[in-house]
């Protein structure tokens, strides 16, 4: 399972500081991707978006929203038709139907579009970032390396989230 943990540093020479006290912690399978300040945090979203890998994306979130929310209102829909005679089976039929159809539905169109959601975690993060402040995303391959990793850039003055990812 990969982590990402996503640090924010108040300037670059703290960054780069961050960035070799990681390459010194010897955690394995580390990616890292450096995203320089923004004028807001609405222009870094707008990078993010762009030039993000899944893991920026809050793609997991999207999914289980979708697909809850149509279980929801499709069964809401599939009862509705059930009671007035436009589904021919039961009550709970047309909700067990009406839920699949509109998850279905859901899980296709969120699967589409979730990648365009930035992850709240990172989304928390970079509230009211200033243009001299540096975001840095990094991924590594097990949960000892995150943790290596989030303490080094925590002892370089970050402030840090993190999420696993499957």
């Amino acid at each position: 399972m990969d982590h990402i943990t996503f640090a924010r540093f108040s300037d670059r020479q703290h960054a780069a500081a961050g960035i070799r006290g990681m390459r010194a912690c010897d955690a394995h399978g580390v990616r890292i991707a450096v995203h320089p300040g923004a004028y807001d945090a609405a222009e870094f979203e707008e990078t993010i978006l762009h030039g993000a890998d899944f893991g920026d994306s809050d793609l997991r979130h999207a999914l289980f929203l979708g697909v809850f929310g149509g279980m929801i209102g499709g069964g809401g829909v599939g009862v509705a038709l059930s009671a007035i005679g436009l589904f021919p089976g039961t009550m709970a039929q047309g909700a067990l139907f009406g839920g699949l159809m509109a998850s279905l539905a859901a899980f296709l169109v969120m699967s589409m579009m979730g990648t365009s959601i930035v992850d709240h975690r990172l989304k928390k993060l970079v509230k009211g970032l200033r243009s001299s402040e540096v975001v840095v995303t990094v991924h590594t391959a097990d949960r000892v390396s995150a943790d290596r990793v989030r303490e080094a850039l925590e002892a370089s003055g970050a402030r840090v989230a993190e999420k696993s990812v499957a």
